[in-house]
């Protein structure tokens, strides 16, 4: 026959192994989890550097071309103020040529006077119109100038922006498995061990199931009896008389 005291004891281990198996797998699940957590963050730090990286040379790369341009456009502001600063001197000349002309010939012909003053003032418009023409020209070409500045200085803006740095969503939190509650453990490990121990007392004892009974009036008439069969009685007068055959005075 089992022992009850080890059936219950072995009802309780059962249940305690249960517990810390489920107690282990949460705790690896969770270990895992978190690992995995930590290699998609590892991963979101790498894509961030790796776009800070190409934003700052793509940056770098915007700046030495508007650097660049800016040095052409400026260079071709000072060819252009030569130029012009050479017609200007171009007109000068000229126009202290014409004076010289002039007077040489008014002064063969005999001319003076208001005559000569008249020549000289045209001469001096003349001069003073065409290098009036010479500044507004170069005046236009340096506002275009400067609008060629601005769209390059626009151009590297944009090409800076178009690699901005984008945000990267966090990685969804690690969920927790929540372990097996201890207390609720605790009430099924008892509820088991107390279904083991009253299995245990409400099973019948084998062994006052096969003890044979002797009954009082079976003693009072002098039988005996075995396992429920007549094996003799004694008579009224004394004497054993063993027989096979249930007599009829039994029921």
């Amino acid at each position: 026959m089992c022992n009850p005291v080890a059936a219950v004891g072995l009802a309780v281990g059962s249940g305690v192994m249960g517990y810390m198996g489920q107690r282990r797998a949460a705790k690896q699940q969770n270990a895992y989890n978190q690992q995995q957590y930590a290699q998609e963050m590892a991963y979101r730090a790498e894509q961030e550097a790796y776009q800070l990286e190409q934003y700052l040379e793509n940056a770098e790369r915007a700046a030495d071309d508007v650097r660049r341009n800016y040095k052409e456009i400026d260079q071709r502001i000072q060819e252009e103020g030569v130029v012009a600063a050479l017609e200007i001197e171009e007109f000068f000349r000229q126009g202290r040529q014409m004076q010289s002309s002039e007077l040489s010939v008014a002064a063969e012909r005999g001319v003076e006077g208001a005559t000569v003053d008249n020549l000289m003032d045209n001469i001096k418009y003349t001069e003073l119109r065409a290098i009036s023409n010479v500044k507004q020209e170069q005046q236009w070409r340096l506002n275009q100038y400067a609008s060629m500045k601005e769209q390059v200085e626009a151009q590297g803006e944009a090409r800076v922006e178009s690699m901005n740095p984008q945000p990267i969503p966090l990685p969804a939190l690690p969920q927790h498995q929540s372990g097996p509650d201890p207390f609720a453990t605790m009430l099924n490990i008892g509820s088991q061990a107390l279904g083991v121990y009253n299995s245990f007392a409400s099973a019948p004892n084998p062994v006052a199931a096969t003890t044979p009974l002797t009954t009082p009036t079976n003693y009072h008439r002098g039988n005996l009896w075995s396992g429920g069969v007549s094996q003799g009685s004694f008579g009224p007068i004394g004497g054993y008389r063993p027989y096979s055959v249930q007599p009829s005075w039994v029921n």
